[in-house]
């Protein structure tokens, strides 16, 4: 892929796709920590759709990184915030990107809170 500017202006045009996303409700405004549960189920969809619009054009690993530090940290509070979200990555129903790697199912469990592997 061809990298336009900085890293973050590639990474604002991943982002700008997904929230224009045919159908979807409007982004929420706000820091995620002012959000209610609504406004951050939305916002987490639209994090993890600009995720994977990244990966599957094949931006540039900085790119990925910075979304990821992004996505991981929005994940981390979904989790601490909604017990709802907290089980159901307990039950194996998050897909971590780029893929349910090990490692990946790993990481994301103990951003949740969880132990590393389902008991």
């Amino acid at each position: 892929m061809f990298n336009f500017g900085s890293t973050e202006d590639n990474a604002e045009l991943f982002w700008q796709e997904s929230v224009r996303m045919r159908g979807g409700p409007a982004c929420p405004e706000g820091h995620y920590s002012e959000m209610k549960k609504k406004d951050l189920d939305t916002l987490f969809v639209y994090m993890y759709a600009a995720l994977d619009k990244a990966y599957m054009a094949g931006a540039d690993d900085m790119v990925i990184n910075y979304l990821t530090e992004h996505y991981d940290e929005i994940f981390a509070y979904y989790a601490e915030v909604d017990d709802d979200f907290r089980n159901f990555v307990d039950r194996g129903g998050h897909h971590p990107l780029p893929g349910r790697y090990p490692d990946a199912i790993r990481k994301y469990r103990l951003l949740a809170g969880l132990p590393a592997s389902a008991t």
